[in-house]
C-alpha cells in the first residue's frame, strides 16, 4: 500500500520590480475569532464566468492566527502593479465558518492603498482604500468584481 498526504501549493503572486510602475497595498485585517482564523487573498486574471473558478489565481497574502498549517505570506502588505486593474479574491475562514469577498481597483504608480477586511463568523467584508499620507484621509477605490453571464 502507498499513502500520500500533503497540501497543494498555490503559485505565488510576483511583486513588480522597483523600476516598474507599482503601488503599495498594505493590510488591515480585523477578526473576532475565538479559535483560529485564516485569511488568504489571491490576485486573479480578469472577471470570471458566473459559477466557474477564478482563472490564474496567484497567492498574494496569507495571514494565519491560530493555525500552524498555514504559512504567513506578506502579512503587512505587498507591492502591486500600477496603472492597470487588479482583481483580488479574499477567503476568510473564521472559527469554522468561511466567506469569500472580491474587489477590483486600478492603483496609481506611487500610490499607497490599504486592504481593509473584517470578519465575524460567516460574514466578512473587504474594501480597498487610498491612503493620502499628508492629511490622513481615506477614499474607497474598490468595486465588486462581477461575473460574466
Amino acid at each position: 500500500m502507498f499513502f500520500s498526504s500533503g497540501c497543494a501549493i498555490k503559485e505565488r503572486y510576483v511583486e513588480p520590480k522597483s523600476d516598474e510602475p507599482r503601488a503599495r497595498l498594505n493590510t488591515n485585517i480585523k477578526t473576532s475569532n475565538i479559535i483560529s482564523v485564516v485569511t488568504v487573498v489571491d490576485v486573479v486574471d480578469g472577471n470570471v464566468k458566473c459559477g466557474e473558478k477564478y482563472q490564474g489565481a496567484k497567492r498574494a497574502i496569507a495571514i494565519s492566527r491560530g493555525n500552524p498549517m498555514v504559512e504567513d505570506i506578506n502579512p503587512d502588505g505587498l507591492w502591486v502593479n500600477a496603472d492597470r486593474e487588479i482583481n483580488l479574491v479574499m477567503l476568510m475562514a473564521n472559527d469554522g465558518f468561511a466567506c469569500v469577498h472580491n474587489a477590483k481597483f486600478t492603483p496609481e504608480a506611487g500610490g499607497i492603498y490599504e486592504l481593509k477586511a473584517s470578519g465575524h463568523r460567516a460574514t466578512c467584508q473587504m474594501q480597498i482604500i487610498s491612503r493620502v499620507e499628508y492629511d490622513s484621509s481615506e477614499v474607497e477605490v474598490s468595486k465588486p468584481m462581477g461575473c460574466i453571464e
